[in-house]
């Protein structure tokens, strides 16, 4: 019985929508086919234009397989997680179908490029000195 999920989301008619929204941007997260999300999108756009005079912009817009990719949504990367060994106190699966965020790659490699110099990490002398207090704190 664990090995199964208690719902199908494999069935033709099944369908779920769930949306984040913060400020002028938003997620929707559609359990379907890859064809109802486009048409989603064009309806989107449409009724943005024409009942809020708004638009949609194209650059920002990405229909992903949140399974497999990451998509972008301030600034980190969403994506739904599944995990066979996680399980909470009531012995299920509780990570399998959330939605996880996660740091994108190119974020910390830009974080960490000012602690690297040709692929290893450069010491900071400067900080040597330091305090425990001052260290924790930075």
């Amino acid at each position: 019985m664990q090995q199964h999920p208690a719902g199908n989301p494999d069935a033709p008619d099944y369908r779920r929508l769930r949306d984040v929204r913060y400020a002028a941007d938003f997620l929707l997260g559609l359990a379907g086919p890859q064809v109802e999300a486009e048409e989603s999108t064009t309806q989107l756009a449409e009724f943005l234009s024409t009942t809020l005079q708004l638009t949609l912009a194209t650059e920002k817009t990405r229909i992903t397989h949140a399974s497999t990719n990451r998509a972008r949504f301030l600034g980190d990367a969403c994506r739904v997680r599944h995990s066979q060994t996680r399980w909470d106190a009531r012995k299920r699966r509780s990570v399998n179908g959330t939605l996880g965020l996660y740091i994108p790659e190119s974020v910390i490699q830009t974080k960490r490029k000012r602690y690297f110099r040709d692929g290893k990490a450069i010491h900071r002398p400067e900080r040597y000195n330091d305090s425990e207090y001052d260290s924790i704190s930075r």
